[in-house]
């Protein structure tokens, strides 16, 4: 016997106006059995591949909360007697969280049982949040990479130790987008260094982080950062068949007219830093 059920979909937009939107939860509802239940992934790593200033902590916050009112609202239910789109608007939605939104309810017809039917559909919409914990297990994160870089400076040149700067204070801005960098050098000019990790387990990731990034640096063309200019360091995939997507990558974060540097490997980049760092003082 076929029942009813209705859902919707949970996105993430990081950046207004970059316009980009990621699946993030689904709210489901099964009214003939007085049901309401919120799925989310519990490891958010497919948006941190992409967002490095991505805050978890508060995502993860909202996530839990829409989990903990879903399962109070299955006494509700019959109010709604022309649609549950109300729901949202009276139990979900968040004023000050503008880059969470759930779509219109859309409404489908289920065989199986409730467990079945969220699992197949959290696949269908979320799976990818799985397939990604797995494949980039042993992956190399961008903060991995600056660990890597940071050590092997030290390593060739341990005079450089007290001129390399960490300093979170030190942000590119523009008029649309802050950019910080993840640490700064100089010799002669100031060397904004961002290492940037294209290890991700899709080719959709990969391209829709490189998407981000010149983004960003296009909105930085126009502003006037005398004596310095923007290092990008990036890591390629330990993966092979990547090779093309990576190519691309790299070709769409140079499309911005930004005076920059790319290497595309990390130990050349300590080796330019050990043998051309300076003591200069800002």
């Amino acid at each position: 016997m076929s029942k009813k059920f209705s859902y919707s979909i949970l996105t993430y937009r990081h950046s207004l106006f970059l316009g980009e939107v990621i699946n993030i939860g689904i709210l489901f509802v099964f009214p003939d059995e007085h049901l309401v239940e919120f799925h989310y992934p519990k490891r958010l790593n497919r948006i941190h591949g992409l967002y490095t200033n991505f805050n978890e902590t508060l995502i993860k916050d909202y996530l839990k909360s829409f989990e903990k009112k879903s399962r109070n609202l299955h006494q509700q239910l019959d109010q709604y007697l022309f649609g549950f789109n109300d729901i949202l608007s009276d139990h979900f939605i968040v004023e000050d969280a503008s880059a969470l939104q759930f779509s219109e309810f859309r409404s489908a017809v289920y065989y199986k049982t409730e467990t079945e039917v969220c699992e197949q559909y959290y696949n269908l919409i979320l799976g990818n949040y799985n397939a990604e914990v797995i494949k980039t297990k042993h992956s190399l994160l961008d903060q991995d990479l600056v660990k890597k870089v940071k050590s092997k400076v030290y390593e060739l040149n341990p005079a450089a130790k007290d001129y390399i700067k960490f300093d979170s204070h030190r942000i590119l801005r523009s008029n649309h987008i802050q950019f910080k960098s993840d640490f700064y050098w100089k010799n002669g000019v100031v060397n904004y260094a961002k290492i940037i990790s294209f290890d991700l387990a899709t080719e959709e990731g990969i391209i829709n982080k490189s998407l981000l990034l010149n983004g960003q640096l296009r909105q930085l063309e126009k502003s006037n950062y005398k004596n310095s200019h923007i290092d990008l360091v990036i890591h390629q995939p330990e993966n092979n068949l990547f090779n093309s997507v990576v190519e691309e990558a790299i070709k769409i974060v140079q499309e911005n007219q930004l005076e920059k540097r790319i290497f595309t490997h990390w130990s050349d980049y300590s080796s330019e830093i050990a043998n051309n760092i300076t003591t200069s003082d800002d």
